[in-house]
């Protein structure tokens, strides 16, 4: 006769269940913060682009902008948070190849 998950549960008692359950607890993955995925991302997607692309420059860039208070000079709250993970057989970076711009935000303006 096949146990059910619930006929299983019954005649296992609250203990067993409590063991077990500590058991997968304990091989459960760490929490990782949201800085350290983003870290973890990057190292992959490099590592990728490093494979994919044989000989060229991998270039990662992860920044987050804060503006200035003109001021006090303090640095204030991130607005913007940007990672460039650029790969290219020229002996340039992507400054030189176009791709920072910067566009006036319409709420700063306002």
């Amino acid at each position: 006769m096949l146990l059910s998950r619930r006929l299983f549960l019954r005649r296992a008692g609250a203990a067993t269940v409590a063991v077990a359950g500590t058991a997968v607890a304990a091989h459960a993955a760490p929490v990782r913060t949201p800085d350290e995925r983003i870290a973890a991302a990057i190292d992959e997607i490099k590592a990728a682009m490093v494979e994919k692309h044989v000989g060229w420059r991998v270039q990662v860039q992860n920044t987050e902008v804060r503006p200035v208070n003109g001021q006090t000079g303090e640095q204030l709250a991130p607005c913007r948070h940007a990672v460039l993970i650029y790969a290219s057989k020229e002996r340039y970076g992507p400054e030189e190849a176009g791709w920072f711009v910067n566009y006036v935000d319409d709420r700063q303006t306002a």
